[in-house]
């Protein structure tokens, strides 16, 4: 009763009431098992598209990190890593090589999603051989934020918007934005970094970053 007791409190109270007058645990917990066990399909192509589309972007790398791990964990629940059940131990690693590329692609999306702040890392991660797990692949990146203070990158539109949220309701704001123009007609520079017009690389927020005085105003 006590082990029956957890499982109704685990599951969502829509659940619970369809398993609530089943008095064995063992009964509980196999009707849950072949309700939710098998695969979802739809659910699985929706985590790898939030995998592969993650990316650091303004986040810190502890959230990022954060983020990917839920996201990674959820869809091995749905594709697990099978287990060998030979009676005789294997000896031709192939269940031990399926692991380490598994945990290998997860280290390749952290690496791809950080921002470009972290390039050096980034390559220099790429240069280990092995490539270093995601416990020692993670304290390396966050130990390089710390010490050189590599800022988030800042999304362009949201900017815009607020900065234009600032000029509408009639607020004093120093300083203009790179991406406007020096006068009315508009500027026909262009940036080679991000593509946008207005504004050259060397002021470039999208690869310097916000200058300090602005951050606060937004």
């Amino acid at each position: 009763m006590l082990v029956h007791s957890w499982i109704v409190n685990s599951v969502s109270p829509s659940i619970a009431q369809s398993i609530v007058f089943t008095e064995n645990a063992c009964d509980v917990w196999v009707d849950l098992k072949e309700r939710f066990a098998q695969g979802d399909l739809v659910r699985i192509s929706e985590l790898m598209q939030e995998i592969y589309s993650l990316q650091q972007d303004s986040k810190s790398v502890t959230t990022f990190y954060s983020e990917l791990k839920i996201l990674w964990e959820e869809l091995e629940i749905y594709m697990p890593i099978p287990n060998c059940t030979c009676r005789v131990r294997c000896s031709c690693e192939f269940m031990r090589n399926a692991r380490r590329n598994h945990t290998l692609l997860y280290a390749i999306h952290f690496r791809t999603g950080l921002n470009e702040g972290f390039g050096m890392v980034k390559s220099q991660i790429l240069l280990m051989d092995p490539l270093p797990s995601m416990n020692k692949f993670f304290p390396m990146v966050l130990q390089y934020e710390r010490q050189h203070n590599v800022p988030p990158t800042i999304d362009d539109s949201a900017l815009i918007n607020a900065i234009d949220s600032k000029k509408f309701k009639g607020n004093n704001f120093s300083g203009k934005s790179p991406f406007q123009g020096s006068n009315s007609k508009g500027s026909t520079r262009v940036c080679t970094f991000c593509g946008r017009s207005n504004h050259i690389v060397e002021t470039c927020w999208k690869k310097h970053g916000v200058p300090p005085h602005l951050q606060k105003k937004l």
